[in-house]
């Protein structure tokens, strides 16, 4: 089902970085690694190119480029993930930071930058198509003639049938205890994430909107409160919600298009680069600035 609506915040303004670790676990460095190793236009750069990673949250894909003999610029709006990238890459010192909202690039006289990325749904959080167009123009401007830009986006086909499948999805990670019944005391408390998904259809286009729940129940607390006789359960809950633009394969085109960029070989479907189908879960476009 696709509800109408009009409404739009600007929701990654609250999106808290210890929340996004919890949520999105399951994407590691290795994940990262293997990526930038296997794309082959990664090659097609110099050794000592400038990059930049738009949305670069952590620090993965920073890592990995500046693994291969990058100069790196990580682009984020949340203190908290850019402090976690800083110590995630501390030992690299071709990897440089910098706060900012992407509609504002922070660049006065930048370096002609080769490579810039948008990875794992970091763009398309924006409320109109015409701030979205103004990034890309933003960052052909910084970008060399014919340097490349890859934009990581939700196949939405596949979106479209994981909401109609699956629109709620529950998943715990649990705090064990050990052989006598005590909990360690690095152990974090037992988590539920619960993420309602729905479609909403605006006046630019589709948007997905994922509504989260993180419930910890912190047993070492449930048991300090029962051992002096205080009754309560150690629950803490905390709500989030991400909503993001969903682009048509003509729609990507079209946009990517009219800010100054040219197809690079055809839509891919998923990390391996294997082609762009309905059941894919990404939608990955590579073009080049045009001269």
């Amino acid at each position: 089902m696709i509800t109408r609506s009009t409404a739009h915040r600007e929701w990654f303004r609250d999106w808290s970085g210890d929340d996004y670790d919890l949520v999105y676990a399951h994407r590691d460095q290795a994940e990262a690694d293997r990526f930038v190793l296997s794309w082959p236009f990664f090659d097609d750069l110099p050794q000592g190119s400038w990059c930049l990673d738009l949305g670069c949250g952590a620090g993965r894909y920073l890592r990995a480029l500046a693994g291969k003999g990058y100069r790196v610029i990580g682009l984020d709006r949340s203190d908290t993930m850019l402090s976690k990238a800083q110590q995630n890459c501390g030992q690299f010192e071709s990897i440089y930071f910098a706060r900012c909202d992407l509609r504002q690039l922070p660049f006065g006289s930048p370096p002609r930058i080769g490579l810039a990325v948008s990875l794992f749904t970091s763009f398309g959080y924006f409320a109109s198509d015409r701030e979205h167009l103004e990034v890309l123009r933003d960052v052909a401007a910084v970008v060399q003639p014919n340097g490349i830009l890859l934009l990581d986006l939700p196949n939405p086909d596949d979106v479209r049938r994981c909401v109609r499948d699956a629109p709620m999805r529950k998943r715990m990670i649990k705090c064990e205890r050990d052989e006598a019944g005590k909990f360690a005391n690095d152990q974090i408390p037992d988590i539920e994430i619960e993420e309602h998904y729905r479609l909403i259809e605006v006046n630019e286009g589709l948007r997905v909107e994922k509504r989260i729940r993180i419930t910890r129940k912190d047993m070492r607390l449930a048991d300090r409160m029962a051992s002096v006789g205080v009754r309560g359960t150690g629950v803490e809950v905390r709500r989030s919600m991400e909503s993001v633009r969903l682009f048509s394969k003509l729609e990507v085109i079209e946009l990517t298009q009219k800010a100054g960029w040219e197809p690079y070989g055809p839509l891919r479907g998923d990390y391996d680069g294997n082609p762009l189908s309905a059941a894919s879960p990404r939608m990955i476009y590579i073009g080049r600035r045009r001269v």
